[in-house]
């Protein structure tokens, strides 16, 4: 069974932050805020105390659209790979994706997109042929420059 982990990044940290994922709604707007929390040993976080339980809880603030899940895959030199990641095999750049309740890496074409579930590349031993290079958050122009 694998670990159910998800990671954001902190624009006041400029780093990413791992751990569980929590959502809020937080004013009469209906504004959402997104948190990454408990897995933040070494981060300056927020600290939230229930003063009953004496449970702490760390959490921080990340944007939304930074926000992946991990699905237990780890690439060719052990790195964790993330939803959003973008991963080289081959001569390609993949998207690792969550499509339809299934774990994929995509390609994107000029006119459709071929995904590839990575049960099989694990099945396979493909997924050890793979390297994590960056994600589509700080790195989209990997995937542009592919697609052009």
């Amino acid at each position: 069974m694998r670990e159910i982990k998800f990671r954001g990044y902190s624009k006041i940290l400029r780093m990413w932050i791992y751990g569980g994922y929590a959502k809020q709604k937080c004013n009469e707007k209906s504004e959402i805020r997104h948190y990454i929390i408990d897995d933040c040993e070494g981060v300056p976080a927020n600290v939230w105390e229930d003063k009953e339980t004496e449970y702490n809880l760390m959490y921080e603030e990340v944007d939304e659209k930074s926000i992946g899940e991990f699905p237990g895959f780890f690439d060719k030199k052990g790195k964790e790979i993330y939803e959003g990641d973008l991963v080289k095999y081959g001569n390609h750049i993949w998207e690792v994706r969550l499509a339809d309740g299934c774990w994929v890496y995509a390609l994107d074409y000029k006119y459709g997109t071929q995904m590839l579930p990575f049960d099989s590349a694990q099945r396979d031993n493909r997924i050890e042929m793979m390297e994590l290079i960056g994600n589509i958050y700080e790195h989209q122009h990997l995937l542009e420059s592919q697609n052009a």
